[in-house]
């Protein structure tokens, strides 16, 4: 498995150090309503094992990353996509401000 990076928000919220409010916990993953959310309804998905970004996910941990998947698209039925639609995105390299991969799924109006 890869390694754990140390530190990061990503890594603080996996330890408890940062609380957060859990939508979905699992051995493999946690999905939680972002702590500055920019959306109505704005959760993030992420594995509880170290992987940079996405262009680094491997052979072993791809059950992780369809557990990712899964969990998204169980979610986003419940957040009334049907109306309103969501959005299911990752960032990797320079536009993530922690590199840990994760995924951002939101729906509703942007926020101020």
């Amino acid at each position: 498995m890869p390694r754990k990076k140390e530190g990061n928000f990503y890594e603080k919220v996996l330890s408890g150090e940062i609380e957060v409010e859990k939508v979905y916990n699992s051995d493999n993953v946690l999905a939680f309503y972002h702590t500055k959310p920019k959306y109505k309804t704005h959760i993030i998905l992420l594995p509880k094992v170290f992987i940079k970004d996405f262009i680094h996910v491997l052979e072993e941990t791809k059950d992780i990353v369809w557990e990712l998947f899964s969990v998204a698209r169980y979610l986003a039925k419940t957040m009334e996509s049907e109306k309103e639609g969501v959005r299911f995105y990752t960032d990797g390299g320079k536009f993530q401000k922690d590199p840990y991969f994760h995924f951002h799924l939101v729906a509703g109006k942007k926020l101020k």
